[in-house]
């Protein structure tokens, strides 16, 4: 029966594999010898070099060496004849520098050394070449009795620099900082900003709306907006809640909407009949459609009043 192989690579493990597929994996380099490999009957994860089946065709053969007693016996018969050898090289080379300097001192010839000694004496050196003189600027002669009146240097040069400010920031984008106070300005100048459609306490929209939560049945709304509602419930259900709701309402268009929720508020622990919902995920398209349902109830509701 073939062997199933289960390798650990890269902080996973996947498998079962069969031997030739590992082999192939190896050879295209997807795992290497040092990570862990692990199949039926073995107590551990191993290295993959340490399985028989994988780890002998990529090592080299072992080197035939010898023995350590008899390899120690070589080498200081080695480095005995290694000895003798530079011994007697350096006496060859001391006798080739004798003969050398002897050689040397019977050719060399006393008059023709003097005759050099003396043209090196004989030529002149170099004379250093003059440092350059500095050149003299003549000083202005100051106008007896005549005062000049000083210009303003430094107002014409900051009016200049005011005036090159506005137009570098002209050529550049404005800044994230820039934008913020220029956001700011706006919203205190009285921009129009976007309206958010919101639930103040003491509004109430009138909808046969009903919430369906997975495991608890249905509920009628006392007020809802566009990202929670007021539920009427007895029974009361913990804070932090996650629940799978559908909201059923013949007014909304492709009804009902699956959504999901977080209970905020459980009314029912001080005596209220009433659960705080707040929605958590809702479809953008029935988030649209949600918001206009809220919108024309709320319009409706300041017509009426």
């Amino acid at each position: 029966m073939a062997k199933a192989w289960y390798v650990f690579s890269q902080g996973a493990s996947f498998g079962p594999l069969e031997t030739k597929v590992v082999k192939v994996m190896l050879q295209q380099k997807r795992v290497t010898l040092v990570e862990f490999i692990w199949c039926e009957g073995m107590a551990q994860w191993q290295r993959i070099r340490d399985v028989a089946e994988f780890g002998t065709e990529k090592l080299p053969p072992y080197p035939n060496v010898p023995i350590p007693s008899e390899a120690a016996e070589v080498s200081e018969s080695e480095a005995e004849e290694e000895s003798v050898e530079e011994v007697e090289a350096q006496a060859e080379e001391v006798l080739e520098e004798e003969a050398q300097v002897e050689e040397a001192e019977e050719v060399s010839d006393p008059e023709a050394e003097a005759v050099e000694e003396v043209e090196a004496e004989a030529e002149p050196e170099p004379e250093p070449e003059p440092a350059p003189k500095p050149k003299l600027v003549a000083k202005p002669k100051p106008v007896a009795g005549k005062k000049v009146a000083a210009k303003p240097i430094a107002k014409t040069k900051v009016a200049a620099a005011s005036a090159a400010k506005p137009a570098a920031a002209a050529g550049q984008q404005p800044t994230l900082k820039e934008l913020m106070l220029q956001k700011a300005k706006a919203k205190k100048a009285g921009a129009p900003t976007k309206a958010y459609v919101t639930i103040r306490r003491h509004e109430r929209i009138e909808t046969d709306a009903v919430i369906e939560v997975a495991g608890h049945g249905k509920f009628t709304l006392i007020n809802m907006s566009v990202s929670g509602a007021l539920l009427k419930s007895e029974k009361g259900i913990p804070a932090g809640t996650n629940l799978k709701l559908k909201l059923h309402c013949k007014e909304l268009p492709k009804s009902p909407f699956a959504m999901t929720g977080v209970i905020v508020r459980d009314g029912t622990e001080q005596g209220k009949t009433e659960l705080a919902l707040e929605f958590t995920r809702v479809n953008p398209a029935h988030k649209r459609a949600l918001e206009a349902y809220v919108k024309g109830k709320l319009s409706g509701a300041k017509k009426a009043a």
